[in-house]
């Protein structure tokens, strides 16, 4: 065992355990998705490319710096190819721990049809905890094109959508926490694309987002984006 991986032992551990709850629920299959955490200053947690996120060992996971350069690997281990993206959003966004990349069906359903549903207020705890998903452009898997798609974006929000792709959450706390933002919002996906098919669905009236962003002030929760950037919650939503 390396130094590193002593070091951030902790962090790897729940890294395992969260790919392996990613795979799990089937919000990746095969080699698909990728997850990262800036567990320092100077350190990113990624996983491996071509390895299935269900049978990931602590040995698999690469250790890079932000700038890309790995600094710790097993000998038969690179890390993932959509490493772009990943680099890409902590650079960018210093608040940010941890990012998700994965292909639920449900939000993945939508970044194929009908996304802007999903840059509406339908529930209080999506609002709340995530905010709306933004929609980023298609662009070929695994290039540094496909990770600029962000830059319109990055700033504003926590949540988005690649076209025809799949979905990428962040979170400022660890790897548990993004999973479970990613676990809400592919539930709020399901109830959104399941109200339409029942007809007549409405989403929150616009005052009910003064209310929630007093429950944001109280519980001390930020908006969503990078500190500062978004001043109003109605600003986000459509």
């Amino acid at each position: 065992m390396s130094a590193l991986q002593k070091k951030f032992a902790r962090q790897i551990d729940e890294m395992v355990e969260t790919c392996r709850a990613v795979a799990a629920r089937q919000y990746v299959t095969s080699q698909g998705g990728n997850l990262s955490w800036r567990v320092d200053a100077d350190h990113v947690l990624i996983t491996p490319t071509r390895v299935n996120k269900g049978r990931i060992t602590a040995d698999d996971i690469v250790i890079l710096g932000l700038d890309g350069v790995v600094r710790h690997a097993a000998p038969n281990r690179k890390p993932t190819g959509e490493s772009y993206i990943h680099l890409g959003i902590l650079r960018k966004r210093p608040d940010i721990a941890s990012v998700i990349h994965a292909h639920p069906a449900w939000l993945t359903a939508f970044a194929i049809s009908k996304p802007e549903l999903l840059q509406k207020a339908w529930l209080p705890e999506p609002v709340i905890e995530v905010g709306p998903v933004a929609l980023t452009k298609y662009a070929q898997p695994i290039t540094e094109e496909l990770a600029r798609k962000f830059d319109p974006y990055i700033e504003r929000y926590n949540a988005f959508l690649m076209r025809n792709h799949g979905v990428v959450l962040l979170s400022v706390e660890g790897l548990g926490r993004c999973f479970e933002l990613l676990e809400m919002m592919e539930v709020t996906a399901q109830t959104v694309a399941v109200a339409h098919i029942l007809g007549n669905a409405k989403p929150l009236p616009r005052k009910a987002l003064d209310g929630l962003a007093e429950t944001m002030r109280t519980r001390q929760i930020r908006l969503p984006g990078l500190p500062g950037k978004v001043k109003n919650l109605k600003d986000l939503y459509r």
